[in-house]
């Protein structure tokens, strides 16, 4: 009856007929066959984070012991003796015993199923000597899997045609739900009922995708690029068992799942490339290596708005990580106290912002300047809002704050990176992609982490300068840039006529107050 105010059907009115339309990337990777077109034309900003959001948009995760408990929970509602259950929807006509059967009978054959399989993996793929850790995590090579659902393919396959029928008998009574409400067939108990069971059949079919992903064409096309993971607490009775897909590199996917369904596309972004390399960026996005690039030139004068400061002086991070909080709480307590100044401090992880924001409490800081902290003092929207109202606040941010956040003249004048950011190379997705590089005989660290870590640290710096008549210092409390070898590839990601200082970090205070003289 609202047909023609629904606003699902209006915007893809609106989209058959529009010039242009403006969308990010998740709804790209997820709505691809709406947007696609054999005359359209795509372009994508910030070009550098599709790969990242199509890699992260692919992940899924069957969870054995929540469709155990979903189906035992719609089990109850439909059989229940207690309260409304379905033997009284066919007294008011709204379904036939039939269809109450067979309803019941596919969430049944799901929920007899899955715990077989649950202690099936658990048997071949959980070593029994993991019964002492309080975690269990591990990879699941693509090809035992295959033959893990060879051998079950019988029970997996019950499983998916089940979820099919569930899926087809579910639309159909949404369908006469709404038809039932609009003639007033149905009392108010029976509306409650239906309303709640939906709730919880809905729930079931969204398990449906997921569950696809164990088909065994797939699997086989995406051999290479896919990793699978099993994760189960071990410390817990009621712990659950989780089968976790995702891929490892967006090689042949971006380009037939979306680059081919499109007339041209154009990517674009600030920080797209690194410094004298651009196989790294094309790799990323799955693009061939001849695939044109144009590089136009900057709207700012680096060296007239901006300085860089790098602490030569500051303790290895990975060598003592107590020395490296020590020092950093306390070089942060001095330039916090000796600047007036708007400023950002960039961390890698919100564990470190909770241990400094702590050090730097205990030492009055937090009483003498007004500090923001991810995690702590509010919301990221909250804190964000905050500092852009402020004249001489302190953010200290982590994740999102490296990019996307646009603080233009003095919203922003001094920006702190506390550490290269690398990332944690002992996850298990990057122990992986690891592994996978070494055996093809290449570097990790130069081919992944390195790279990774440069175009980061490219877009914690564009937070600075962001109008040609702004002016800022950044400061990198990370001596790594001087004493190791790959420090003169990080340097070259700073704006190359930025001034760039290598000084001892007891002489910042000096340098950011000439840089402030200098008008």
């Amino acid at each position: 009856m609202f047909h023609d105010y629904d606003f699902v059907r209006r915007q893809r009115t609106y989209q058959a007929n529009a010039d242009l339309l403006i969308t990010n990337h998740s709804y790209l990777l997820n709505h691809v066959e709406i947007l696609s077109g054999s005359r359209n034309n795509l372009i994508i900003d910030e070009a550098q984070h599709l790969s990242s959001r199509a890699l992260a948009t692919n992940r899924a995760e069957i969870d054995f012991d929540e469709l155990k408990i979903l189906c035992d929970s719609l089990l109850v509602k439909i059989a229940s003796r207690i309260s409304f259950a379905f033997a009284q929807l066919e007294e008011q006509q709204f379904l036939t015993n039939a269809e109450n059967r067979e309803i019941a009978g596919n969430i049944r054959l799901i929920d007899q199923r899955i715990p077989e399989l649950r202690n099936k993996l658990i048997q071949r793929f959980v070593p029994k000597n993991s019964i002492k850790q309080e975690f269990f995590e591990s990879i699941v090579p693509v090809k035992r899997l295959r033959g893990f659902i060879k051998e079950n393919y019988g029970s997996i396959s019950y499983v998916t045609k089940a979820f099919a029928n569930i899926d087809q008998e579910y639309q159909k009574l949404l369908q006469r739900f709404e038809q039932f409400k609009s003639a007033d067939r149905l009392d108010k108990k029976a509306i409650l009922f239906l309303n709640e069971f939906f709730e919880l059949l809905r729930k079931l079919v969204a398990c449906r995708q997921r569950w696809l992903r164990l088909r065994l064409d797939d699997l086989e096309k995406q051999e290479d690029e896919t990793v699978v993971w099993l994760s189960l607490p071990l410390d817990h009775p009621n712990a659950h068992l989780r089968l976790q897909f995702g891929l490892l590199r967006v090689t042949n996917f971006l380009r037939p799942y979306i680059y081919e369904h499109f007339q041209h596309v154009l990517f674009v972004g600030a920080s797209l490339l690194l410094p004298d390399d651009t196989e790294y960026t094309l790799d990323q996005l799955d693009l061939p290596h001849d695939t044109k690039v144009v590089q136009l030139p900057g709207a700012f004068d680096y060296h007239e708005q901006s300085l860089a400061l790098i602490a030569a002086d500051a303790p290895d991070v990975t060598y003592d990580l107590n020395e490296y909080v020590a020092y950093l709480a306390e070089t942060l307590k001095n330039i916090v106290l000796n600047s007036n100044r708007q400023t950002l401090i960039l961390f890698n992880s919100l564990a470190m912002i909770e241990k400094i924001y702590q050090l730097l409490s205990d030492a009055g800081v937090t009483l003498q300047r007004e500090i923001l902290a991810q995690g702590i003092t509010g919301s990221n929207a909250k804190i964000m809002k905050h500092f852009r109202l402020s004249k001489d606040a302190v953010l200290l941010g982590a994740g999102t704050f490296w990019e996307g956040v646009d603080l233009p003249k003095d919203r922003l004048e001094l920006l702190v990176i506390t550490r290269l950011p690398f990332q944690a190379p002992n996850t298990l997705i990057n122990r992986v992609k690891y592994h996978k590089l070494s055996l093809e005989g290449q570097d990790p660290f130069q081919n992944i982490a390195l790279p990774e870590a440069m175009m980061r640290l490219k877009q914690g710096l564009g937070r600075l300068i962001r109008t040609p008549t702004d002016r800022g210092v950044v400061i990198l409390l990370d001596s790594r840039v001087v004493t190791k070898t790959y420090g003169e590839q990080m340097k070259k990601v700073f704006p190359t006529t930025m001034p760039l200082k290598i000084i001892k970090s007891d002489e910042i205070r000096k340098q950011l107050l000439n840089f402030w003289e200098k008008r």
